[in-house]
């Protein structure tokens, strides 16, 4: 009788078998942003670098219009600071369903990762520094994914999906340890979507 034959199974650094993504959400978020890049539904907004005064926070919004039609997927974030070592540091923190801001600095319908593709998303980043943290219109929103950022040039990429359907909103703020900046400093966020059809 023959020797029964082995087998051997590949795996990746992450122990993982070859073939099989050992992180489901990154393999989703890859194959859903070529997809969206290809058909021209994937944008970046960026609220390029912002000089925000001590005392002040930077807060940005995102919204998805009302009557888009389109279901937007935030799947990426990038956060940017020039502090240097650990005297000032900065925090971040997310508000769900956040009111307008008023006399926004800065207003971007994104731009599109494919020059043929549509000049302008569905949604709307609007940013501006301000003495008091974005809110929700009743003044009460509890932050959420607070944390603190890292210094010395490194961003912080926050890799995880927000998904907003037509008239919702999100946002995001930075600002010191439990306030305002400690310290002057030059802040911006970088946000990456894709739009697809409302299910």
């Amino acid at each position: 009788m023959p020797a029964p034959m082995e087998t051997a199974l590949l795996v990746d650094v992450a122990g993982q078998p070859f073939g099989i993504p050992s992180n489901p959400l990154a393999a989703a978020t890859a194959d859903g942003r070529e997809a969206a890049i290809r058909a021209g539904r994937a944008f970046v907004f960026s609220t390029g670098l912002f000089q925000v005064a001590a005392g002040n926070y930077l807060n940005a919004r995102v919204e998805n219009l009302a009557g888009s039609g389109r279901r937007v997927v935030i799947y990426k974030r990038r956060f940017d600071n020039n502090v240097i070592g650990g005297s000032a540091p900065l925090s971040y923190g997310g508000i769900s369903a956040p009111a307008p801001i008023v006399a926004p600095a800065i207003t971007s319908s994104g731009s599109n990762l494919i020059t043929s593709g549509s000049a302008s998303s569905a949604l709307v980043l609007t940013a501006a520094m301000g003495a008091a943290r974005i809110n929700n219109a009743a003044g009460n929103a509890t932050p959420t994914a607070q944390g603190f950022l890292p210094t010395n040039g490194e961003p912080l990429k926050l890799v995880e999906w927000r998904i907003l359907l037509p008239g919702q909103a999100f946002a995001n703020y930075i600002g010191g340890a439990g306030g305002g900046l400690a310290a002057a400093a030059t802040c911006g966020f970088t946000f990456y979507a894709w739009e697809e059809p409302l299910p």
